[in-house]
This record gives structure tokens, C-alpha cells and sequence, in this order.
């Protein structure tokens, strides 16, 4: 029960930190953002308002006592549409209350780089294969906690895991 306890004020803390500062660093945990986004990823998200969201954007909202990064495929007045890219089923409206933020940057090992808008031909094709195939996805996911064992940079950071 104390882990379910620390894991909400570190939220609290987090979402905080991103409203007075504008800026948050977290290590993602999960891997429904795969292929875009992988487990281990360091995400530079930057305070965002609704009306300033778009579709393509990766965005970082709240969702039952926790956090999720998940791309906005659609929007209206009162809600965004958003949807795990290997996912094949968009997730429940986000109210515009539960936004919190948008990914401006994604450090992976030593590279640094923008999230894209759209998937890339490739990022399609396992998207595909993830979507269809439980042992690809978990293939996958092995692959890159061994890339992620035998890989750490020097100082790993000590942000809040989503």
C-alpha cells in the first residue's frame, strides 16, 4: 500500500514541477509507444495548453492516479482522441483538465532527437508486427532491455518513471 502511496506524490510532485516550470524529464517505463517511443527513454516534456495541441503530437496526460504518453490522432472541443502507437484501439477522451503536457524531445542512449508526427515506413511495419504478434512485441521488448543492460551511459538520471 505505501508503494501505491509514493507512487501518487511523486505524480503529484511531477505534474507540479511540469505547472510551475514548464519543463519535466521522465524515463519511460511502458512500451505502448513502441516503436516510436522505448522503455528506457528519457521524455522532455513541455507544459502544453488543449487549444494548443495537434494531431501528431505526443501528448502527456493524467489517467488514473498516474501519467501516459500517448499520440493525439484526433480532437474536438471537448476532448482529445489519443492512442498508443502499438496499439490498435484509440484510448477514452481526454478532458482537456487531464492535459498536462507534450513531448518536445526524446533522448535515447546518446541521441537526442524530436518525436515525428507520423511513423516513418519502418516504425508502420513494426507497428504492424507488434500489433499482430504478442511474441514480436515481447521479442522486441527483451531486445531492448539487454540494449539497456549492457548500454548505460555513465549517470543514469533519477526521474519519476512513467
Amino acid at each position: 500500500m505505501q508503494a501505491g502511496k509514493d507512487h501518487a506524490v511523486q505524480c503529484d510532485l511531477a505534474a507540479e514541477v511540469l505547472r510551475l516550470s514548464g519543463r519535466l524529464r521522465l524515463q519511460v517505463s511502458g512500451g505502448s509507444m513502441l516503436p516510436s517511443v522505448w522503455p528506457g527513454d528519457i521524455l522532455l516534456i513541455h507544459r502544453a495548453e488543449f487549444s494548443g495541441l495537434c494531431t501528431g503530437d505526443l501528448l502527456f496526460y493524467a489517467r488514473d492516479g498516474g501519467f501516459v504518453v500517448h499520440r493525439v490522432v484526433g480532437k474536438n472541443v471537448d476532448a482529445a482522441i489519443t492512442r498508443g502507437d502499438a496499439s490498435v484501439r484509440d484510448d477514452d477522451p481526454v478532458a482537456p483538465s487531464r492535459v498536462l503536457g507534450k513531448v518536445a524531445l526524446i533522448e535515447r542512449g546518446r541521441s537526442r532527437f524530436a518525436p515525428k508526427e507520423e511513423l516513418t515506413c519502418a516504425q508502420r511495419l513494426l507497428r504492424s508486427l507488434i500489433c499482430r504478434y504478442d511474441w514480436f512485441r515481447a521479442l522486441l521488448l527483451h531486445l531492448n532491455a539487454l540494449r539497456l543492460r549492457f548500454n548505460r551511459p555513465q549517470a543514469e538520471p533519477r526521474d519519476l518513471q512513467v
